[in-house]
C-alpha cells in the first residue's frame, strides 16, 4: 500500500523489469502526465460554454421550431463537434498525448461539480419550455446518469448500423413523435461519429509533429520513442476512422470504441457507467493475437484514462450545479445534496466476474482472461476510477478471491465484493418479467445498484429509518425540528402515543411500523405521481440508442423506453435504528433503568444542548448518565446476535411495507395511468421495485436534518454508510484514552454474521457492509474472509477501505504526505486528502474490523 505519489514512485523505480507490479514505460508516462493534472485546476467549461442551439448558424433559422426531440439531438451532436473544432482545442477540453493506446478526454463533470450542456428549450417569443420546466424543477441539466449502458451493442454492430435501423423504423413510425425521436437518436449518433473524427484528426496532428522532430533530429536521444508514438498515433487515427462507426474488429478496437461512447455519453450529461466489462472485452481477446502483456498494457492504458480528470485539492472544486441537476423523477424540489462528497464520483463503475447470463438450470461461473487483467490493473495502479465491483458465487475460482484480496489491500477500496447466489435470486423474483438471463446479467450503475445491464431505466426514492424511530418516540414529530417553534418537533406522520402511554418493547415497535408504512405509501405515490415528467424535458438520444427497449418502441429512455423500469426504495440509517432500538429495549423496557419519557427529553434537548421546551426536564447530570449508558450498549455489525436481530427484523418490515404499498388499492389508478401511458400490449410496463440500503456518499448529509437518537449519537450527526456499524459521534473522542486505540473494535471473522440473514438477502438493490482494516491485515486471512462471503457469510455486498487510524489522522494533518490515501464513501472511493473535514472526521470514527490475531 502507498501513502502518497512519490512513495509509488520510489516502489516503481525499486522494481527490476518484467516485475508483474510495474507497468510498461508508455503507462508510466502516462501516468506521471495524469498525477501532474491531478494536482492543478482542471478546465471546466464556463458557465453557457456550450451556448444554445438557436445560435449555431449551421442549424438555419427554423431550428427552434422542430420537435424537442431533434432540437436536443442537434444540442447533443453540436456538443460533440464544439469539443473537437480545432478552433477550440485551447480551451483544453480536447486532448491527445502521443503515448496514447486510447484516445479520447473524459469531462471533469463529476456528481459534486455539475456539468454543462447546450441548450435546446423555447423560450421567450418562441414558447415558454424553460420556464414551465423550472417551475417543476427541471431543465436541461436533469439527465440523472447512473444507468449501465449496452456497450456491447455499439461494439459488435458499430454506430452505423443504428443510423440505418432508425431510419428504417422511421418509415413506419406510430406517430410523428415516434419520427422525431428515431431523427434525433441519427443526429446525435452523427456527431458522435463526428467526435470521433476530431480526434483521428487529432492523433494525425500528433504523429506528424512527432515525424518533424524525428525527421529535424534523426539522432535524437529518444528515438525509438518517437518511432512508437508515430506508429501508435497513425494506427489510433485509422481505428477512430473503423469504430465506433463499424463494428469492433480487435481488442484494442473494442476498447477504444466502449472509452469513446463512455466519453460522448459524459460530455453531453449522462454520468454512466461501462458494465460488465470482462463478459463485453474476452471474445476480443479470444480472437485477437494479443500476449498477455500487451493486453494487460492496453487495460492499464484504459484505467489511466477513466481517472484522468482527478483533483487532489478541494480548492480546485468548481459548482456548476443548478437547482435541477440530475433530478430523480421530477419531485418538485430542488437537486440539493452533498456536492462536497462527490468532487471525483464520475459514476464509472466497471462490472467484473459473476456468472454467465443464460437461461440454464445450473449457473456457470464467468470470469476470464479480461476478468484478471482488470483486477490487476486494480492492484497496482494506485487510482480512484474506475471503482470495481467483482460478482462472486461459491464456485469462483480461487486465484480470483486471491487477486481481490490484494488489490483491496493495495489500498484501493476495492474491488467490492457482490455475492450472485444472494443478488440474482432477488433480482429474479421482483416482478413475473424478470428473465433469469437478465438477472445474471446484472452490472452496477454508478455507486452499487443493482440494473439489468443495457436494459434498465432506474431511480431510487429514499425511507429514512432514523425519521421513522424519531416519529415513533415523538408521536410522529421530529426531534431535530423540537423547540420554542414547533414544540415537541416538526410534524410528518402520523399522531401516534406519547411516550409515556407506550407499554413496552412490542407496543413501540407497532408504532415504528406504522410509521414505516406511512413512509413507504408516501414514496410509492411520489414515484407515481412524477413518473414520465422528464420525458418532456431532457430526451437523451444517445443512451436510447444503448438501451434495450428504446430503439424498439420508439420511445427515449426518459419517456419510458427502457424494457425494465427498477425503482429502488432505500432505508438509511438501519444500524443506528438497531443499536437504539437495543437501548429502549434493555435500558427502558428489561431493566428499566431509564424511562422512555427521561429518553425523549434526552433526544429533544440533542442530549442537553438545547433547552427543552415541553415534557419531563431532566437535569444535566441526569442526562450526562443516561447518555453515558446508551453510548456503551452493544452495537450492530459486531457479531452480536441480539442487536442484529433487531436489524434483520427492521429489514423485514421495511421490505413488507414496500410490497404491501404497491399492491395496496391507493396506488392503482397510478399505475394504471404508468401501463396505459408508457406500455402497450406488446411491450408492458415492466415495473420491478428493488429495495436496498443506500446512504452512498450521503452518511454526513444524511444525519444533518435527524435528531439526537437513543444510541447516543447527537443531532445533525453522521449517519453510518450503507448497512455498516455506525461510527463513533463526532462530538466525542473515538480512542481509548488509555490505550489510544479506537473504542469500536472485533475481528472480522467475527463480525461477518452480522449480516447473515435472509432478511438482508430480500435487498435486491444491495446493502453493502462497508468494513475498515489495518493496513498490516493478513492477506491469506483476508483472501480466506473474502472466500467465506462467497459461500454465503455476510451480506449480500460488502466494501473494504484499508486505513490505519494513525494514518487517517496523520492524513488529516499532512495531506500532501498522504496523497494516495483512499477511502470508500458508501458507493465508490475518494481520496482521503480531497475530502472535506466533515468526511474526514467521519472515516477516522468508523469501527475497526481486526484480524483474528486481535487488537495491535
Amino acid at each position: 500500500m502507498h501513502h502518497s505519489i512519490l512513495q509509488y514512485w520510489q516502489h516503481l523505480e525499486m522494481l527490476p523489469p518484467g516485475n508483474a507490479d510495474l507497468p510498461r514505460p508508455r503507462v508510466c508516462r502516462l501516468m506521471l502526465a495524469m498525477f501532474e493534472g491531478w494536482r492543478t485546476r482542471q478546465p471546466f467549461p464556463e458557465f453557457g460554454y456550450f451556448g444554445h442551439i438557436r445560435d449555431v448558424a449551421t442549424l438555419g433559422t427554423d431550428i427552434m421550431a422542430q420537435p424537442l426531440e431533434i432540437r436536443r439531438g442537434h444540442a447533443m451532436a453540436e456538443t460533440l463537434r464544439k469539443l473537437v473544432d480545432p478552433e477550440y482545442r485551447h480551451d483544453g477540453f480536447m486532448k491527445v498525448h502521443p503515448d496514447e493506446l486510447i484516445v479520447g478526454a473524459m469531462p471533469p463533470f463529476s456528481v459534486g461539480q455539475g456539468k454543462e450542456v447546450m441548450e435546446y428549450f423555447q423560450e421567450g417569443d418562441e414558447g415558454d419550455e424553460a420556464l414551465r420546466n423550472e417551475v417543476g424543477f427541471l431543465n436541461a441539466w436533469s439527465n440523472f446518469g447512473h444507468i449501465c449502458p449496452d456497450h456491447a451493442k455499439v461494439v459488435n454492430e458499430g454506430i452505423d448500423a443504428i443510423i440505418a435501423d432508425c431510419a428504417a423504423r422511421a418509415k413506419n413510425a406510430k406517430d410523428a413523435r415516434q419520427v422525431a425521436f428515431y431523427a434525433g437518436v441519427q443526429i446525435a449518433l452523427e456527431g458522435v461519429l463526428d467526435f470521433a473524427e476530431g480526434y483521428a484528426a487529432e492523433c494525425e496532428r500528433e504523429a506528424d509533429k512527432c515525424d518533424a522532430i524525428l525527421k529535424g533530429h534523426p539522432d535524437h536521444a529518444q528515438v525509438d520513442i518517437l518511432k512508437q508514438r508515430i506508429a501508435g498515433m497513425r494506427d489510433a487515427a485509422d481505428r477512430l476512422r473503423r469504430v465506433p462507426a463499424k463494428p469492433c474488429k480487435g481488442f484494442l478496437d473494442a476498447v477504444q470504441c466502449i472509452y469513446l461512447m463512455n466519453c460522448a455519453l459524459h460530455w453531453t450529461g449522462e454520468l454512466s457507467s461501462l458494465g460488465r466489462l470482462d463478459q463485453i472485452l474476452q471474445p476480443f481477446l479470444d480472437t485477437d493475437e494479443l500476449n498477455e502483456a500487451d493486453a494487460q498494457e492496453i487495460i492499464d492504458c484504459l484505467w489511466v484514462k477513466l481517472d484522468e480528470r482527478a483533483t487532489l485539492d478541494n480548492s480546485h472544486v468548481a459548482d456548476h450545479f443548478t437547482s435541477a441537476d440530475g433530478a430523480l423523477m421530477g419531485v418538485g424540489g430542488p437537486s440539493n445534496f452533498d456536492q462536497g462528497a462527490l468532487v471525483n464520483q464520475w459514476m464509472q463503475q466497471v462490472t467484473l466476474g459473476g456468472v454467465i447470463a443464460d437461461e440454464a438450470l445450473e449457473s456457470r461461473d464467468a470470469c476470464n482472461a479480461v476478468t484478471r487483467l482488470c483486477l490487476n490493473s486494480t492492484r497496482k495502479l494506485p487510482f480512484n476510477c474506475p471503482t470495481v465491483d467483482l460478482r462472486v458465487h461459491k464456485d469462483i475460482p480461487a486465484d480470483i478471491l486471491d487477486l481481490a484480496a490484494s488489490a483491496i489491500l493495495s489500498g484501493g477500496a476495492h474491488p467490492i465484493l457482490m455475492n450472485d447466489d444472494k443478488i440474482i435470486p432477488a433480482l429474479y423474483e421482483t416482478h413475473d418479467e424478470v428473465r433469469l438471463s437478465d438477472a445474471r446479467d446484472y452490472a452496477c450503475d454508478g455507486c452499487y445498484e443493482t440494473h439489468f445491464a443495457g436494459k434498465t431505466e432506474f431511480s431510487f426514492y429514499y425511507v429514512f429509518g432514523i425519521d421513522n424511530l424519531e416519529k415513533a418516540l415523538n408521536s410522529g414529530a421530529g426531534f431535530g425540528g423540537s423547540g420554542a417553534t414547533h414544540l415537541r418537533g416538526t410534524k410528518a406522520s402520523w399522531r401516534t402515543p406519547q411516550a409515556r402511554d407506550i407499554k413496552d418493547f412490542e407496543d413501540f415497535y407497532s408504532i415504528f411500523e406504522h410509521h414505516v408504512v406511512l413512509s413507504s405509501h408516501r414514496g410509492v405515490a411520489g414515484l407515481l405521481a412524477a413518473y414520465g415528467a422528464k420525458g418532456r424535458v431532457c430526451p437523451s438520444p444517445i443512451l436510447s440508442s444503448m438501451i434495450k427497449g428504446c430503439i424498439e418502441k420508439g420511445r427515449d429512455f426518459y419517456d419510458g423506453g427502457a424494457h425494465y423500469h427498477v425503482f429502488a426504495p432505500l432505508m438509511t440509517g438501519i444500524s443506528t435504528v438497531a443499536d437504539s432500538m437495543h437501548v429502549i429495549r434493555k435500558l427502558v423496557f428489561d431493566e428499566g433503568v431509564i424511562s422512555l419519557e427521561e429518553l425523549v427529553a434526552c433526544l429533544r434537548s440533542d442530549w442537553g444542548k438545547r433547552p427543552i421546551t415541553i415534557g419531563k426536564r431532566p437535569t444535566v447530570e441526569r442526562i450526562s448518565e443516561i447518555r453515558e449508558m446508551c453510548l456503551v450498549q452493544q452495537k450492530f455489525g459486531h457479531g452480536n446476535r441480539e442487536v442484529d436481530e433487531l436489524a434483520w427484523r427492521v429489514i423485514d418490515t421495511f421490505c413488507d411495507a414496500n410490497r404491501e404499498a404497491l399492491e395496496h388499492s391507493v396506488h392503482t389508478a397510478g399505475l394504471e395511468r404508468l401501463q396505459e401511458q408508457f406500455g402497450s400490449a406488446d411491450n408492458p410496463f415492466i415495473m420491478a421495485i428493488t429495495p436496498g440500503v443506500g446512504t452512498f456518499e450521503q452518511y454526513a448529509f444524511g444525519g444533518m436534518f435527524a435528531g439526537a437518537t437513543p444510541d447516543g449519537r447527537s443531532a445533525g450527526q453522521p449517519i453510518a454508510s450503507d448497512l455498516a456499524a455506525s461510527p463513533w459521534p463526532q462530538d466525542l473522542d473515538p480512542r481509548n484514552p488509555e490505550t489510544g486505540e479506537p473504542l469500536l473494535q472485533t475481528t472480522f471473522s467475527a463480525a461477518l454474521p452480522s449480516w447473515n440473514d435472509k432478511a438482508i438477502n430480500r435487498l435486491s438493490d444491495g446493502a453493502p457492509a462497508d468494513i475498515n482494516i489495518r493496513e498490516d491485515f493478513p492477506p491469506d486471512e483476508l483472501a480466506s474472509i473474502l472466500r467465506r462471503f462467497a459461500k454465503g457469510e455476510g451480506s449480500n455486498m460488502m466494501t473494504v477501505t484499508v486505513a490505519n487510524h494513525e494514518t487517517l489522522e496523520a492524513a488529516s494533518a499532512r495531506p500532501d504526505d498522504f496523497d494516495l490515501l483512499r477511502v470508500r464513501m458508501g458507493g465508490w472511493t475518494e481520496f482521503y486528502s480531497t475530502l472535506f473535514d466533515n468526511h474526514k472526521q467521519q472515516h477516522r470514527r468508523r469501527p475497526l474490523y481486526l484480524a483474528d490475531g486481535g487488537a495491535k
